[in-house]
């Protein structure tokens, strides 16, 4: 009988309102009859709509309980869902990522600096000066690769790799240049093993 006013029912001051309101309905139904209201009559009237709201709180306590629940069965299929979906992604990624690196190894890359003078042959040639220590604080590494490029053109048998060659600019680094390049060299980086990638600003 109550559970459209739920809401009156939950709310202890609306449920007050509405009961005062019916009790004036009733008490002017029975002035306009003619009746007089027995006390009992009153108190079980009284006893009858505590009833139908105890009933119907409790009713709604249980819709609520059940809505809840359905959400929460809702929210954990869909998190498990999505979980599975993040597990099957990150075992393409890792299979991906096998099978390229099993595949091939990585091309030796084209010298990026071009020599600017046409030097001597290696034998003819005297010891070149170390390339000047580089911090990266300038912003002009162009300099410093171009001496590195001397030292790669007139002695290619102490440079036969990329490798070999990044890691003689290592030894030329200092500051924060030095710190970045010797954290990829120690990590094993990719960029430690191409001068295509290690020079990619």
């Amino acid at each position: 009988m109550f559970l459209p006013f739920i809401k009156y029912l939950v709310n202890p001051d609306l449920f007050l309102v509405l009961c005062v309101w019916v009790l004036s309905l009733v008490t002017f139904i029975t002035v306009q009859t003619g009746q007089n209201m027995d006390p009992a009559d009153s108190d079980r009237f009284r006893a009858a709509l505590r009833d139908d709201q105890l009933k119907s709180i409790d009713q709604g306590v249980r819709d609520l309980r059940g809505r809840q629940e359905s959400f929460q069965t809702s929210v954990n299929s869909q998190v498990n869902h999505m979980v599975d979906q993040l597990v099957r992604v990150l075992a393409h990624l890792e299979a991906g990522s096998q099978t390229s690196s099993a595949a091939a190894p990585l091309p030796e890359a084209v010298n990026p600096v071009a020599p600017v003078v046409q030097g001597p042959t290696p034998s003819s040639c005297s010891r070149l000066a170390s390339p000047e220590k580089f911090s990266g604080d300038s912003g002009d590494c162009r300099p410093f690769l171009v001496q590195c490029d001397l030292h790669y053109q007139h002695q290619p048998s102490a440079f036969p790799t990329d490798q070999s060659r990044i890691a003689f600019m290592i030894t030329h680094l200092t500051g924060r240049a030095a710190t970045w390049a010797t954290a990829e060299w120690a990590r094993d980086s990719p960029l430690c093993r191409s001068l295509r990638l290690y020079l990619i600003p």
